[in-house]
């Protein structure tokens, strides 16, 4: 339509806002149906492209990305769903697939303003590029040893959540199905949890909840909360012989340990003690 109409946007807010230029074109022509497209389009806030609602769902800051992304499968129905504006979704929640950022073929990104649905300026028919799987869910990996899975699953979250609340506001009354991406996130934060709790049986809760409190968000801990009181046991021991329950170190040793770039020979379970938050220290 962009190219239709010769309308070439500096900014994409404005062309997607609800009183774009494109639509008052697309009214002089049908009105009907700039009507139908005016109630997909986004509302933005005046004078602020950062804060910007779909069917009263608030998009967050970058949503709507400069080159056009799809799913091959959903350009073989013919649609472009307006969850592929989501910051960093990276895939198709419909379909499980990897967004394509690149012709397969030229390997160039197009404006989406100047990109066409179903084939690339080159020729490509978007629809046959390789429908890769992906998963929205990351692999269950240790907190401790991999902190940065814990911030990952706050942002898994946040999408999550805009997912499900979209899903909501643009489903048909007569479709029963609905968007289970934040429970796929808790039960993710359940499985890793009970995992945590089997590696390290000796650790308190409060150590247990470092990684949770440490990169995540307040409702990230919450839910890692609540999941580790179904499955906590407490007085247990490491299967190792250097569980920090067992370590007995005075104040001197614990502050050298913790602080010294020498080793301490103090105990030969300082060398474990060393790696370990003040939380462990308080409970030994």
């Amino acid at each position: 339509m962009c190219a239709y109409f010769g309308v070439r946007p500096r900014r994409w807010v404005g062309l997607l806002d609800k009183d774009s230029l494109l639509l008052k074109l697309i009214e002089n022509e049908q009105v009907i149906f700039a009507e139908y497209l005016r109630n997909s389009f986004y509302t933005v806030a005046s004078g602020n492209a950062h804060f910007i609602k779909a069917g009263g769902v608030s998009l967050p800051r970058g949503a709507c990305p400069d080159y056009f992304l799809y799913c091959p499968k959903c350009v073989e129905i013919a649609q472009s769903l307006v969850f592929h504006d989501i910051p960093n979704i990276e895939m198709c929640i419909t379909h499980g697939v990897e967004l394509v950022t690149q012709c397969p073929n030229c390997q160039i990104s197009q404006h989406w303003y100047e990109a066409q649905l179903f084939r690339c300026k080159c020729g490509f028919e978007r629809s046959t590029a390789n429908r890769v799987a992906r998963n929205f869910i990351p692999s269950v990996l240790d907190p401790f040893q991999f902190p940065s899975i814990v911030e990952e699953v706050r942002c898994k979250y946040i999408s999550a959540k805009i997912c499900a609340a979209l899903w909501e506001s643009r489903r048909h009354a007569n479709n029963q199905d609905y968007c289970d991406l934040p429970i796929q996130v808790i039960d993710y934060i359940e499985t890793t949890l009970t995992k945590q709790v089997a590696q390290y049986p000796g650790f308190i809760k409060s150590l247990h909840l470092a990684p949770w409190s440490q990169g995540g968000s307040a409702t990230i801990f919450w839910l890692a909360d609540r999941a580790l009181e179904k499955i906590y046991v407490e007085g247990q021991s490491c299967h190792s012989k250097d569980c920090c329950r067992l370590a007995k170190v005075d104040r001197k040793s614990a502050l050298k340990a913790l602080n010294s770039t020498h080793k301490c020979n103090a105990h030969p379970c300082m060398h474990f003690v060393r790696r370990l938050p003040a939380q462990a220290l308080a409970r030994a």
